[in-house]
């Protein structure tokens, strides 16, 4: 969904504080078969802001978006972020339809915590002497993808999600950005989420595709192992709290300005 609505900022479609509409959908494929997906929910709330529509995680606008700006894209978008994956082409993958692994999405994500910057991730950063004198050091090539303003706009909606959106089990005690996400029945969860400097994605699931339980989400599960995973760590990493890039965006007749 981030990615979403990261396209339609850069396309000039929509801001933060723009509306769009949270109602029931119908679709009809090229054989016949109807497509009704729904909000996790079951409610739905009419016209709500960007924010909203974001941090509330809320399928039908998310569905509405991609169809004003393309699938193919938003596909280039995910592509750009750092997402290799086969992307198939259609008004689900709005939805998270297509897999890709938690490598990818943490890999993407840190393009967004950069401001817009990719770089491939990789594992090894140098190799010394027994001695501690540096032999090689690896620093793949960062590039900009996307521009700094709207994607500071996203990052500061994803801050949002964590503060008072279906994010809230991930807050830490500095600067926390992310999105959950589930997949129909919950067959997969996760949460992606990222502070002034360090990304972490947590995915659940399994290979059977089984159901795990009812009202499992990644909001209740994923973020909570995100949250103690990064306390955690920065009780054993001492690190300065530091700030992410923001830039909120100002309406005036903004509720959040």
């Amino acid at each position: 969904k981030p990615f979403v609505y990261l396209t339609a900022f850069m396309s000039g479609i929509l801001t933060p504080e723009g509306t769009v509409l949270d109602a029931p959908i119908e679709k009809e494929d090229k054989n016949g078969e109807k497509w009704t997906p729904k909000n996790y929910d079951g409610k739905y709330l009419g016209n709500i802001t960007v924010r909203d529509a974001l941090t509330q995680s809320r399928n039908m606008c998310t569905i509405r978006v991609t169809e004003q700006v393309g699938i193919n894209s938003i596909i280039s978008t995910m592509s750009a972020a750092g997402i290799k994956t086969h992307m198939a082409p259609t008004l689900a993958l709005a939805l998270g339809s297509s897999a890709v692994t938690p490598l990818e999405l943490a890999g993407a994500y840190g393009t967004i915590a950069r401001g817009g910057l990719a770089t491939t991730p990789w594992t090894i950063r140098r190799i010394e002497d027994s001695r501690g004198k540096i032999i090689s050091y690896y620093q793949p090539p960062i590039c900009r993808v996307f521009p700094q303003e709207q994607v500071t706009w996203l990052i500061d909606i994803l801050q949002d999600v964590v503060a008072r959106g279906t994010g809230t089990q991930a807050r830490l005690s500095r600067p926390t950005a992310g999105k959950t996400g589930t997949a129909d029945k919950a067959k997969d969860i996760w949460f992606v989420g990222f502070t002034p400097d360090m990304v972490t994605c947590v995915w659940g699931g399994g290979n059977n595709k089984k159901i795990v339980a009812r009202n499992v989400t990644g909001g209740t599960v994923m973020a909570r192992v995100f949250r103690a995973f990064n306390q955690q760590y920065y009780s054993a990493v001492d690190t300065p709290k530091g700030e992410l890039l923001t830039s909120r965006y100002y309406d005036l007749d903004s509720p959040h300005e």
